[in-house]
Parts: structure tokens; C-alpha cells; sequence
């Protein structure tokens, strides 16, 4: 992945239901099976009540600061979506500023993305606060060789 590959841009706020765990590390062994296991908590409700998805699912990873991660899984509903036991609504934040790059395939070779934006980052004399978002544009239920994910990192 190239620095042309990268992009810079804002992000609106949005209104989600979400689910949220803890994982001990940052290790994508840890992630990407808690990940799973949130996406399966949120979803199997949104799909039961048949609640209009307002946009592609999201994750947020928000340090701990003990060397692991807040996650939420997260799905863009309307202004007007009743309450659903077990689920979180909240509005995520706007971003003033994040550096973006896309992944297309499987998760597992997710890391790839991280690192040029953790290296352009640095390459250009910004800083993050250490949280992240992945915007899942194609996602479950395609071939994960078929998905497309946007990593986003917000810079200051």
C-alpha cells in the first residue's frame, strides 16, 4: 500500500445501536474473534425486529490504557428506531480529521493497512489519539476475499 493509497477527510456524526466488549490486547487474535462475537450480538436483534440499516456496519477500538482495547460493533440506524433490549444507541462523534486506507480482502491481512497509515502518520508529523474505526463497505454475508474495509484514523 502506497502513501497515494491514503486519503485524508472529515466524518459526519452518526447515529448507531452498538454492543461493546474488552479485549485484553491489541493482538488481532484477541480482536477479531471478540469483534465476531459483538457483530453476532448486535445484528441477530437488528435482523430479528427487521430494523432498517442506515449505512455499512463499524467498528470502533478505543484504548484501555492497560494495553487493551474498548470495542463496539456498530450499525447505522434511523433518528426513529425504538429501543431494542441489549443494545446501545448512541450518536458517534464527527471527526474533525482522519487518514483513511482500504483493505480489500480478508480481515487477517488487516494489519497492512494499519502500518502505512501508522507510517504516514509519522511520516508527516501528526499525531492520533490512538483510537481507530473500520467502516465495513462490503462485509458479511459476501466471501471475505470479496471484502472492502476503510480503515480510519483520526490525526491531529
Amino acid at each position: 500500500m502506497s502513501a497515494s493509497d491514503l486519503t485524508t477527510k472529515s466524518v459526519a456524526p452518526i447515529r448507531v445501536a452498538r454492543v461493546t466488549g474488552q479485549a485484553r490486547s491489541t493482538a488481532h487474535e484477541e480482536i477479531g474473534p471478540l469483534t465476531q462475537q459483538l457483530f453476532g450480538r448486535l445484528m441477530e436483534p437488528i435482523m430479528r425486529r427487521q430494523i432498517a440499516i442506515a449505512g455499512p456496519t463499524l467498528a470502533t477500538y478505543e484504548p484501555t490504557g492497560d494495553g487493551g482495547l474498548t470495542v463496539s460493533a456498530c450499525c447505522p440506524v434511523g433518528p426513529d428506531t425504538a429501543a431494542v433490549d441489549g443494545l446501545e444507541f448512541v450518536e458517534l462523534p464527527g471527526l474533525e480529521r482522519v487518514v483513511t486506507a482500504r483493505h480489500d480482502g480478508a480481515m487477517a491481512g488487516l494489519g497492512a493497512a494499519y502500518g502505512a497509515l501508522e507510517r504516514w502518520v509519522a511520516d508527516q508529523g501528526l499525531t492520533t489519539d490512538g483510537t481507530a474505526r473500520e467502516v465495513y463497505l462490503v462485509s458479511f454475508p459476501e466471501p471475505e476475499d470479496r471484502w472492502r474495509t476503510e480503515v480510519q484514523l483520526p490525526v491531529s
